[in-house]
């Protein structure tokens, strides 16, 4: 997964309520539904399941306490983030030529 989205809750809600409310704004951001999500190490337990309603549950030590980040793990995700530097650098070499 190379992008996704970040969401912070420190609520006492569940992981999996946590989880349930971030997919619901994933697929009102991005129009579809996540099938990954890290947490912190920290905020999984053994009464977390590995999946949860169609959502892979990792943890991942670099994402901070009481944030999930979401998203889909495949090519579809991958394949817009590998877009996004070509437009940056087009931008940059606009930037050159009109400095020159």
């Amino acid at each position: 997964m190379k992008s996704g989205l970040l969401w912070f809750d420190n609520s006492p809600k569940t992981l999996t309520e946590k989880i349930e409310s971030a997919a619901k704004r994933y697929r009102e951001k991005f129009g579809q539904s996540p099938d990954t999500c890290f947490v912190n190490p920290r905020d999984f337990d053994t009464q977390t399941p590995a999946q949860h309603q169609g959502v892979t549950i990792g943890t991942k030590a670099t994402v901070m306490p009481n944030h999930l980040w979401l998203g889909v793990s495949g090519d579809v995700i991958i394949a817009a983030a590998q877009t996004a530097p070509v437009i940056v650098a087009d931008q940059a070499q606009e930037s050159k030529a009109s400095a020159a």
